[in-house]
């Protein structure tokens, strides 16, 4: 008997002055046959993956499928594109439709942007010597509007089509990686000057002996696309100076102790687009407590040793009549209300498992919002718990996505305190 997987991955193509994407394994599938079953099949969707890179010659993003066998090196195998040959090959810069490799090794299947609306399908089918076949059909979504924002990331809010805003992931490269990384997501809005939210998972993997290696800094658009340093918050001479004196701070999104495995890591969140405008008891106190909560969530206790996974929205709400400050020249919002969003497994649920096969009663989400005034440095997490669906009311953004709709709507509705152990106490 012969044991097959099937991993998608994303891969990085680097092109001169732009780190590239690169996405973590989303889909594996486990399957096995034999000479009295020599046709088994197994179906793979990318519905959550739009495959879009930019240009097919020269692309940023190089979606490749790693078709990953098991068995005795002594046993060949042959792949063979039957379907999708013509936006299919198993080499990156030439046509190549068919390959012959020995079991126990990868097969690499590079595929072409999808610039039409529909979807399409391609079959690869995988004959080893001894007779078995394994035939796998892959489904790559068709182009949409948000096809190079869509991710499988659990904490990635839902595509807002506005002309306003600039979405940008940060990628970096911890130890052992063999490609960039996700470090963080944002939603910027190029108007109001400042991020709506930023999006990251928090784990383990993260958390390292940097410390607070970073200084504040322009992102300095080393990756796509590029926010104009014009639009960028000027948060390197020393803060926000508005002539005004009103005690606001360089308050980060994602919390530069939640990415200390490296220098890079954590320099990443000392960008520009990373901060609000904060009131500085506010963020130096109850913020500052709630940051530490949420890395407990999975970096402390018996959740801990699981090494899992807390996926963080961290943003900004501006209610009637918010202040605009003028700093060295640009009109920076300031946000009268900060939030955050959580969502975990309850139980174990390692790194290579899918979270959106879970159900409501196996996962945990919450809410927490807070007034940005000094006055909320007494704020207790009781007093600022809520449920997502009434941020998502709030905002106007809608959070787990990638959730089935019918686990969302009642994860969301979750807002209870006990459910996180000591955490929030």
């Amino acid at each position: 008997m012969i044991c097959c997987r099937y991993i998608l991955k994303r891969y990085l193509i680097e092109r001169p002055m732009l780190l590239a994407a690169a996405l973590l394994a989303i889909i594996n599938f486990a399957c096995s046959g034999s000479n009295s079953d020599p046709s088994y099949t197994v179906s793979a969707r990318l519905n959550r993956e739009s495959i879009h890179w930019f240009a097919t010659a020269d692309p940023m993003y190089n979606e490749t499928v790693s078709i990953i066998t098991e068995g005795p090196e002594t046993v060949d195998l042959t792949a063979v594109i039957s379907t999708g040959s013509d936006w299919c090959s198993f080499n990156l810069t030439s046509h190549v439709d068919r390959v012959t490799r020995k079991a126990g090794s990868v097969v690499h299947l590079y595929c072409d942007a999808n610039m039409q609306p529909t979807e399409r399908t391609a079959v690869i089918d995988v004959d080893f010597a001894d007779g078995t076949r394994y035939t796998l059909r892959l489904t790559q979504s068709g182009y949409s509007v948000s096809a190079s924002y869509d991710r499988a990331w659990a904490e990635l809010p839902e595509y807002e089509d506005n002309s306003d805003y600039i979405y940008k992931t940060y990628y970096t490269t911890l130890t052992g990686d063999t490609a960039p990384r996700r470090n963080y997501t944002i939603c910027y809005d190029s108007k109001k000057h400042i991020s709506h939210w930023s999006a990251y998972p928090v784990h383990a993997r993260y958390i390292g002996g940097s410390g607070r290696a970073g200084e504040f800094c322009f992102d300095p658009n080393k990756q796509l696309p590029i926010i104009p340093q014009s639009i960028q918050q000027n948060v390197e001479a020393g803060g926000y100076n508005d002539g005004a004196n009103r005690g606001l701070d360089r308050g980060h999104m994602i919390p530069s102790a939640s990415r200390t495995h490296n220098v890079e890591c954590n320099e990443m969140t000392f960008y520009a687009t990373n901060m609000m405008p904060q009131a500085s008891q506010f963020n130096q106190n109850s913020w500052a407590t709630l940051e530490g909560a949420v890395r407990s969530a999975a970096l402390s206790g018996s959740y801990a040793a699981l090494a899992d996974t807390v996926y963080v929205v961290t943003g900004t709400h501006f209610a009637a009549g918010y202040e605009t400050i003028v700093s060295r020249g640009v009109s920076i919002a300031v946000p009268t209300h900060a939030w955050k969003v959580l969502l975990r497994a309850k139980e174990r649920n390692r790194e290579d498992n899918d979270i959106t096969k879970l159900s409501a009663d196996q996962l945990l989400s919450i809410g927490f919002i807070y007034e940005n005034s000094n006055s909320s440095r007494y704020t207790t997490f009781a007093q600022a718990a809520c449920s997502v669906e009434e941020i998502e009311r709030l905002t106007g953004f809608k959070f787990w996505k990638m959730l089935p709709e019918e686990v969302a709507v009642q994860v969301k509705k979750q807002k209870n305190l006990s459910d996180w152990g000591n955490v929030f106490k």
